[in-house]
């Protein structure tokens, strides 16, 4: 599916196969089943499968229902047919601007779970998603970083943290009212996670 770096795909479904080589076909039935682009398919920690993949509504869609079908036991699972345009372009490199009220960091166990709380958080409050990070290098858990004014730092926490509950892989969140400068300016140059081609980091 041609696409910009630019654009953004307007839905996105995630599955964690527990094993590598079921996760390898399972993502050749999703492709072969809809007109999707693949965003990650890659061994992730502890040993699990990670797919990602975008498009339009009807073709994620398809493609997350033959994956489910295919893939046996799953770690997690996630299908969102419209998703907020701030979670893939924090998954997306290179340095954050802009100034800093509160910071707000939310950890899950698992990929799919963070996605939905990134989405959910942006979607109910007014805040900036800064930084997501998808379980490479951290045991398989994942994190994302949402910054703004308390009140809505506040609330975007809540949200992610009942998305994460919902899928119970929820780890828990730390607010960050006034934050040191320094700190700041490591959250908006760090490079923690992107997506970019194939490959989540």
């Amino acid at each position: 599916m041609p696409r910009t770096h630019d654009e953004v795909p307007e839905s996105l479904a995630a599955l964690e196969c527990e094993t590598i080589h079921r996760g390898l076909e399972t993502v050749d039935g999703m492709a072969k089943e809809a007109r999707i682009e693949i965003l990650a398919a890659e061994p992730i920690p502890p040993g699990r499968f990670l797919i990602v993949v975008g498009g339009i509504v009807g073709e994620v869609e398809a493609a997350y229902r033959r994956g489910v079908a295919l893939a046996g036991p799953l770690h997690d699972r996630l299908f969102l047919p419209e998703i907020a345009p701030g979670v893939v372009l924090a998954l997306r490199p290179g340095a954050r601007e802009g100034t800093v009220d509160s910071l707000g960091l939310f950890e899950t166990a698992s990929a799919g779970a963070a996605l939905d709380g990134a989405d959910r958080g942006l979607k109910g409050a007014s805040v900036r998603l800064l930084q997501i990070h998808l379980t490479r290098g951290i045991a398989g858990k994942a994190f994302g970083v949402f910054e703004g004014r308390q009140d809505m730092v506040e609330a975007a926490l809540a949200f992610a943290r009942e998305r994460g509950q919902a899928h119970g892989r929820w780890v828990g969140s730390t607010l960050l009212a006034r934050p040191d400068a320094d700190l700041v300016a490591r959250v908006l140059a760090a490079r923690w996670g992107f997506l970019e081609g194939a490959e989540i980091l």
